[in-house]
């Protein structure tokens, strides 16, 4: 290391004042050095560096003056670099006119992929650059992960594909009268009984609630008046919501209404009719839900071709002398005790393996109740 000190006083420089110089040199170096050349290059640097054009000022900094005010001393001896910002040169953004509907594209909207550069994605690689982290994460794996002991080994297979549903089974529907089907007698008037006391067993239909047809507002309630539920056998009642019904040509698997939110349809059986009748029988012998009355009635007027249909037949409503019903008579305060012993009848059948089978046949069913003279009361 050599120190030079020198003292620039002439015209040229224009400044006299005095530097020391430190130029490091590599030791046993056999490079010559100029000592002139050095002193004139640091010259110019401090020269550059004390130039404002090249951003670099001497700072200012409060001093106390001896009167107690503070003011702003120079040191020039050091200097700082105050430049301004660089301004980055964007390219103009030319301003663009929305164009009118169904106007031509022009060449600078259309962009093909294969004119874009090569998608550059970022490495990861460095998360697992580590071995201390590949080791740890290795080690819990091997201890969290175990094969289970007499565990049978998953293969995948494909899902299946989904297999179109079934067509729904047609069925023949009886077409002709009925009077035949229910064995005579079809009507069973209430039994004599000197008691005064008529009150039904039971509990109560409480499943849906009575939508009551005008002018009726509410249930009859008097012992003295006489109502009756109608059960469809073939037919469609002339009031809104109430089930229908129609009956099979063979003696196929009965389809009851089971849906409650809907009317629903019923499919009888010349069985499952025939032992319905035999469960009001029984029901009007014993006397649980008091005095009573049976009645079949036969469509006047039954239809004479035969035709195949489907479950969902909906048939056109017709008054109660065009379709096929039962009638259950009872004394009014019983009605919701009958109704629900209506709707808790099974119909019993075997089915193609002899396996006993049960249908509660009016489940769901929304049947409608009659005053004396049949008019309607309520839908339930």
């Amino acid at each position: 290391m050599e120190t030079d000190e020198a003292k620039f006083g002439t015209a040229a420089h224009q400044a006299s004042f005095k530097f020391t110089v430190h130029e490091y040199v590599k030791t046993g170096s056999a490079q010559e050095v100029d000592r002139g050349s050095v002193l004139e290059e640091a010259y110019q640097t401090i020269v550059d560096a004390s130039a404002t054009s090249n951003g670099w000022q001497s700072p200012r900094f409060p001093v106390e003056s001896g009167r107690g005010v503070g003011v702003n001393a120079s040191n020039r001896n050091a200097y700082t670099l105050r430049t301004l910002p660089p301004k980055i040169s964007c390219a103009t953004r030319i301003p663009r006119e929305l164009k009118k509907w169904g106007a031509e594209v022009t060449e600078d909207e259309v962009f093909c992929l294969e004119d874009l550069d090569d998608f550059i994605s970022t490495d990861l690689q460095y998360i697992f650059s580590k071995k201390s982290f590949v080791n740890q994460s290795s080690a819990v794996t091997q201890t969290s992960v175990q094969p289970r002991p007499n565990k049978r080994a998953r293969t995948y297979s494909p899902s299946p594909e989904p297999q179109p549903e079934p067509e729904q089974k047609k069925r023949k529907l009886k077409y002709g009268s009925l009077v035949s089907v229910i064995p005579r007698p079809h009507v069973y008037p209430s039994p004599y009984s000197s008691s005064m006391n008529h009150s039904a067993r039971g509990l109560p239909f409480k499943k849906t609630k009575p939508e009551f047809i005008a002018p009726y507002s509410s249930t009859p309630s008097s012992s003295d008046v006489r109502v009756a539920w109608i059960v469809p056998i073939r037919g469609k009642l002339p009031w809104d919501n109430a089930t229908s019904a129609d009956f099979l040509e063979k003696n196929d698997a009965p389809i009851p209404s089971t849906d409650p939110s809907s009317a629903g349809q019923i499919l009888w059986t010349q069985a499952s009719l025939r032992k319905f009748w035999e469960f009001l029988l029984d029901l009007r012998k014993a006397r649980s839900l008091g005095l009573l009355a049976i009645s079949f009635h036969a469509a006047r007027q039954p239809k004479q071709s035969n035709a195949w249909s489907s479950t969902s037949i909906n048939p056109s409503a017709v008054g109660l002398s065009g379709l096929d019903y039962m009638k259950v008579y009872h004394d009014a305060p019983n009605t919701l005790f009958v109704r629900n012993a209506l709707d808790l009848w099974q119909y019993l059948y075997q089915d193609e393996s002899r396996q006993v089978k049960k249908i509660r046949m009016l489940k769901g069913s929304k049947l409608v109740l009659l005053d004396e003279v049949s008019q309607g009361i309520q839908i339930s």
